[in-house]
């Protein structure tokens, strides 16, 4: 892929491809793994107020996954595991324009890697009780930007497996649902989102 300073210059060709496989002995079990590509270019915004140091590029992502599947007659549950590789991914980096949207950047390597569990459990056919989390690190390997010091010079600052920003380390969630009478139901919800960061 190509890409200039303007939207209007810019072009870009995309290949992206995905293969996997999944193993399915019964009704009840499922394992599966599969490996994809995918790009995408910036949207216009990127390119109107670029940053000087991470300039938009095309993003790329390599993305590992692979996880089990329990389907029984009242229990559900599943694991997956992930590994995002990223080549200049377009992230937030603490930015607002003029219109008050989040300023993103392209970031050389970076990653998100993690587990998710989920379950469910409907005892009869009034109860549903279900639950996931995640848990995860979502990390850039080297990222620059320029600050100012006390007397207003431009510094340029790196930091090494920084934090991604808008990207918490663990996210959960669990409802209850109660049908006393078809179709009407119940639900109750809860979620948890782990501690996160405006910029990287």
């Amino acid at each position: 892929s190509l890409g200039a300073e303007t939207p209007e210059q810019a072009r870009f060709t995309f290949f992206n491809p995905k293969a996997g496989i999944t193993f399915e002995p019964n009704n009840w079990h499922k394992w599966y793994t599969s490996v994809s590509v995918g790009q995408k270019e910036p949207v216009r915004s990127d390119y109107r107020q670029p940053d000087a140091v991470n300039p938009p590029k095309a993003e790329k992502l390599v993305d590992y996954e692979g996880g089990y599947r329990y389907s029984g007659h009242t229990f559900t549950a599943g694991v997956n595991l992930y590994y995002m590789d990223y080549s200049s991914q377009l992230v937030p980096n603490g930015r607002q324009n003029a219109d008050y949207e989040n300023e993103r950047s392209s970031v050389g390597d970076s990653y998100r890697a993690g587990c998710e569990l989920e379950g469910g459990w409907a005892p009869d056919q009034h109860w549903l009780l279900q639950g996931n989390i995640t848990v995860s690190q979502n990390k850039i390997k080297s990222y620059s930007q320029y600050s100012s010091d006390n007397n207003g010079t431009l510094i340029l600052l790196t930091y090494q497996n920084t934090k991604m920003a808008y990207s918490p380390d663990l996210i959960g969630a669990g409802s209850l649902t109660w049908k006393p009478v078809k179709p009407f139901s119940l639900t109750m919800t809860t979620k948890y989102v782990g501690e996160q960061f405006l910029d990287n």
